[in-house]
């Protein structure tokens, strides 16, 4: 649901550039949940790839997205914030995960499908 409110906002590809963060920050949540290392190589690697990202949602030309999409800088700027979200949630989820192979995999199944069905619900009667 938050990346179709972000799709509203803020340019498609601005977006996808944004959203596929994920390995980023499952990276960095592996360190701090799993205590994995995490090499140098790979750490100016993130840095580089970070860099690049902050330019170009920085240097989002707002005649532009605005003309395009009808949006104003501050509007983007809340689409942006939401694929972010969607980022964690994304990489939260996979690393996460992880921690389901001690778990039976009937249990496992169980609360994702019932938190699957659940959310679209509150999400329907709200």
């Amino acid at each position: 649901m938050l990346w179709m409110i972000a799709l509203a906002q803020s340019p498609l590809s601005l977006n996808m550039v944004i959203a596929n963060l994920m390995p980023f920050w499952s990276s960095l949540l592996a360190l701090w949940l799993y205590g994995e290392t995490i090499f140098c190589i790979e750490i100016v690697g993130m840095g580089i790839c970070l860099g690049a990202v902050a330019g170009m949602a920085l240097g989002a030309n707002t005649d532009i997205t605005e003309g395009k999409t009808g949006n104003t800088y501050d509007q983007v700027w809340i689409g942006v914030l939401l694929v972010l979200v969607v980022s964690w949630v994304s990489a939260f989820m996979a690393v996460i995960g992880r921690l389901g192979r001690n778990i039976h995999w009937s249990i496992f199944l169980f609360w994702y499908g019932l938190l699957g069905s659940t959310l679209p619900f509150i999400g329907l009667l709200i």
